[in-house]
């Protein structure tokens, strides 16, 4: 039974972040050579985790929103 991370690198992610185990931030800064993410998808669809993808791209980079908040 594959994780999601296992998954993830499997189909073409360069690297996993466990952001239980690390700070998203400081890692994206580190693996981009502080330039942020070239892409973010988010699919939670929770208001915080779809501004935190939008600062972690760098400048022209892409955000895919995968999960959209219900606003109900």
């Amino acid at each position: 039974n594959e994780t999601r991370p296992d998954f993830a690198l499997k189909f073409g992610a360069d690297i996993t972040i466990n952001t239980k185990k690390e700070n998203l931030t400081e890692r994206v800064q580190k693996e981009t050579g502080g330039r942020g993410a070239d892409l973010s998808i988010e699919a939670a669809g929770a208001p915080a985790t779809i501004e935190q993808a939008i600062q972690l791209v760098k400048k022209n980079g892409k955000v895919i929103l995968y999960g959209i908040p219900d606003d109900t």
